[in-house]
């Protein structure tokens, strides 16, 4: 689970961090306004279920506490259509990020993400 935890980690640095060097950008390049990195997280069980949920809400958990990322769960999120709806509050709530955390969400999410391409969909199931 620890390794799961680290991978899942890393992913989320990558797309917090990015991937070019200060060298790289253009020292003429007009200022952007770096918008505040939320990520949401949905849970087909709750967070304290001691298994696969709880491994997930660990690195959540991390996120706000080691990197000051703030952070949104949803808990006991059903496999089905509905879950695009949580989704969808959470990005109204100022996700930019959101993490899955079942199989059951894949299909819902790549729905979804069609309709959100500013936001960054990570899918991780088991």
């Amino acid at each position: 689970m620890k390794k799961m935890l680290m991978m899942l980690l890393a992913m989320l640095m990558m797309v917090l961090v990015g991937c070019g060097s200060k060298e790289e950008a253009s020292k003429e390049a007009a200022p952007q306004t770096q918008k505040e990195t939320v990520v949401g997280f949905v849970y087909v069980s709750p967070a304290e279920d001691g298994g696969w949920s709880t491994t997930h809400n660990e690195g959540r958990l991390y996120l706000e506490k080691e990197l000051g990322v703030k952070t949104l769960f949803r808990e006991s999120v059903p496999e089905g259509p509905e879950v695009k709806d949580v989704m969808r509050n959470m990005i109204e709530e100022g996700a930019n990020v959101i993490v899955a955390a079942s199989f059951g969400y894949m299909d819902y999410m790549e729905e979804l993400s069609y309709d959100y391409p500013e936001v960054k969909f990570l899918h991780c199931s088991g």
